[in-house]
């Protein structure tokens, strides 16, 4: 895959970012006793968030679009991604309203979780000028859906200036807007569900021929714990299981950082194996402390990983 080499930079993300906080716990709350949680963690979150904060701690240059407040809330969210690298000139910041969060229980013994989320009250983004520049000025555009207002528009420039267009499909987030979007995108890496409701099609490889004719490049479907599928526009197959870890702290963020190293690997010329190779690692190494964010390694730690599974790149 041949990318902008005149860019400025690596990814552009467009998502919405919440301020997570986690708790592990032994039992979900059934009634009105009070309830000691066994560890916490409160760091920013959401899938286009994470895959940046991903390929930036690995050395890509990313740079993300989104809204939010001027309150407690945003300020960290803000914070949270400068400790990763990623740039935030073009977060908008909009006085006096909510920015989104979330508190996610995570059950000790089972890994299950409950989400209680609460939105953001900033207004859509709607206008596309502001980001015209960043957007012609990157190799890869990664969205999920959000802030659909400037997408359509979005898109149309990456695909003028030649930047790709990384969709994720994540679990539980079909509709038909996102199906479009699936459609527009080079790189379409899709959870389980949604590539079932995309295709029309149960039978995982089969699922991978039809998002490849329906326009992608590189075509994905992951199955958590039970690895991933990529395929590439001549319908050549890669099967990578998952890497095992002795336990499992927490699978939240998962999917995103998989998404992030995954666009780390083919910005950096690696094979598509080696890519898939890397984006499966690092989602491993990312279960072993707690949070979306909370175990993302660096490049050395990627590799001494990787070296470890007699895998070197």
């Amino acid at each position: 895959m041949k990318f902008n080499q005149n860019a400025k930079y690596d990814i552009v993300g467009i998502g919405a970012t919440p301020l997570d906080t986690l708790m592990i716990i032994e039992n979900f709350p059934n009634g009105r006793e009070v309830h000691p949680t066994l560890d916490f963690i409160c760091s920013s979150g959401g899938p286009v968030g994470t895959a940046l904060s991903t390929a930036s701690k690995l050395g890509s240059k990313t740079i993300m679009i989104d809204k939010i407040s001027d309150d407690i809330i945003g300020k960290s969210i803000l914070s949270d991604y400068l400790k990763y690298d990623v740039d935030t000139s073009y977060i908008q910041i909009e006085k006096n309203k909510q920015s989104a969060s979330a508190t996610i229980l995570v059950k000790k013994s089972t890994g299950d979780r409950a989400i209680y989320f609460t939105p953001s009250t900033t207004t859509e983004l709607s206008d596309i000028s502001p980001f015209i520049d960043v957007i012609k000025n990157s190799k890869i555009l990664h969205i999920n859906g959000r802030h659909k207002q400037i997408l359509s528009d979005a898109i149309t420039i990456a695909k003028n200036y030649n930047v790709k267009i990384s969709f994720d499909g994540g679990a539980n987030r079909y509709n038909e807007f996102n199906d479009l979007l699936a459609q527009k995108s080079d790189i379409c890496i899709l959870a389980k569900d949604f590539a079932n409701k995309y295709t029309n099609e149960i039978d995982t490889i089969k699922a991978l021929k039809i998002i490849i004719e329906k326009g992608s490049y590189i075509a994905g479907i992951t199955l958590g714990d039970k690895g991933s599928y990529i395929m590439d526009n001549n319908y050549n197959i890669i099967y990578q299981p998952a890497f095992k870890q002795k336990n499992i702290i927490d699978t939240t963020g998962c999917g995103d950082s998989y998404h992030g190293a995954f666009l780390y690997g083919l910005i950096n010329n690696f094979s598509l194996t080696q890519t898939t190779q890397i984006a499966s690692a690092v989602a491993s190494i990312n279960t072993q402390k707690l949070g979306s964010r909370g175990n993302l390694p660096n490049l050395t730690e990627l590799k001494h990983f990787l070296k470890n599974n007699y895998i070197v790149i």
